[in-house]
């Protein structure tokens, strides 16, 4: 929509055909208004942030004029980077990690109206530098370490600007600490792994357990440095501080996978839109997130799933694992059986093992699902995993009478 009264804007739009390439899931380009020259650009999914995601907008760096960078890993190289979008008048920088050092270098943006800072590392001589902006208005510093007291003075020497610390903490209120963050955020690792914890406010004390008991427990660690895992765990973790509440609990599985295989063959091909890199997918350690198409995911619908994995040398294992994804709502379904072949010979494979799966109640089922098949230990030089689907979704289950599919992020072999 076009607002009365809204900025008119004297450079010539971009070029469709550029906005149209630039444009991905996780960077999103609008027009600011119908007609209007002028764009909004928004980045999602820090995982998917990557060293030149802001510099190839260059090519729109005339048209941009409103920015979001909430929660990226922006660097100081984006910011030299930033200083090239002239027109800006709107930019987030919620949530970033630059110090008070590299927040004052913005200060080439001239036409800058409105800056977002909140839960930053953004100081009172920072500050000072922003507010000298010819153009800026309006300001967010929740969240920083910028005293009351240097907020008040600041706005009596700039009353044209509208600087928003967000609602003054009452002393009596407790406030509950926000997650503790875990990472890496994969679940698979071979060997072993090291996993940190952290947690964005100072002093917090974060208490784990790797069996699976409550943090809250007497048998929870104080975390101190990196965790090793060398075996699967389900890692729980809170925060807690005085003169806080406790945080809401996170917590993550592990899954040790012992072997790759020397070639993996698909023998049936994954959905074209789903693909991720095949089946090099199957073993890249990488967890699938919430979203389908995140590269990570392989998805079938309406035939089986079917691989052949074969080593040079023989391999002694006793268990073979498939991670899938479960969402009734999007007719993601487990398989309805399992069947695993396997020997020393790819002509003479033996069926060891079949399972048969019956499916769990919608208001019972977990997003993520690790279906573990124990076999006879023995050596094996090639193993073909099958997969067979529901022929259609049966009735009572959402969906009932379509296609389901099967979402498979890793195969785990130990």
């Amino acid at each position: 929509m076009v607002f009365e009264g809204a900025e008119k804007y004297d450079f010539s739009p971009a070029n469709e055909e550029k906005i149209a390439e630039l444009n991905t899931p996780y960077r999103i380009i609008n027009s600011l208004a119908q007609g209007s020259p002028a764009l909004d650009v928004n980045f999602y999914g820090k995982d998917f942030y990557t060293k030149v995601s802001l510099s190839e907008l260059l090519p729109l760096a005339e048209q941009v004029v409103s920015l979001n960078l909430s929660s990226m890993p922006v660097s100081k190289e984006d910011l030299q980077t930033l200083k090239k979008f002239k027109n800006l008048r709107i930019l987030n920088l919620n949530n970033t990690q630059l110090s008070n050092e590299d927040l004052s270098q913005i200060d080439d943006l001239k036409n800058l109206k409105s800056l977002s800072l909140i839960g930053t590392q953004i100081k009172l001589d920072g500050l000072h530098k922003i507010v000298a902006l010819p153009s800026i208005r309006k300001l967010y510093v929740w969240n920083t370490a910028i005293q009351p007291k240097e907020l008040e003075q600041i706005r009596k020497e700039n009353p044209k600007i509208n600087i928003d610390a967000g609602i003054p903490q009452d002393d009596n209120q407790k406030l509950a600490l926000t997650a503790p963050k875990i990472t890496p955020n994969r679940s698979f690792f071979q060997n072993k792994t090291l996993v940190s914890l952290s947690h964005p406010i100072p002093g917090v004390s974060l208490r784990y357990t790797l069996d699976g008991s409550d943090p809250d427990s007497s048998g929870a660690q104080i975390y101190k440095s990196s965790i090793t895992i060398d075996k699967n765990a389900l890692l729980r973790v809170k925060a807690d501080k005085e003169g806080w509440l406790k945080s809401p609990e996170v917590r993550q599985n592990f899954y040790i996978a012992i072997f790759k295989p020397e070639r993996i063959n698909l023998e049936t091909r994954p959905h074209q839109q789903y693909k991720a890199r095949k089946g090099e997918s199957f073993f890249d350690l990488e967890s699938g997130s919430d979203n389908n198409a995140d590269g990570r995911w392989l998805g079938f619908q309406g035939s089986d799933m079917s691989t052949i994995l074969s080593f040079d040398k023989p391999v002694k294992m006793d268990t073979v694992a498939l991670s899938i994804k479960q969402d009734y709502n999007q007719h993601i379904y487990p398989p309805e059986s399992i069947e695993i072949w396997a020997g020393l010979d790819s002509l003479n494979l033996k069926l060891l093992k079949k399972v048969n799966f019956t499916l769990e109640k919608p208001d019972k089922i977990k997003n993520r699902r690790i279906i573990a098949c124990d076999i006879p230990h023995q050596e094996v030089s090639f193993i073909r995993l099958k997969t067979k689907p529901y022929a259609k979704i049966p009735e009572g289950f959402p969906g009932n009478g379509n296609l389901p599919w099967l979402f498979v992020d890793e195969i785990i072999l130990k």
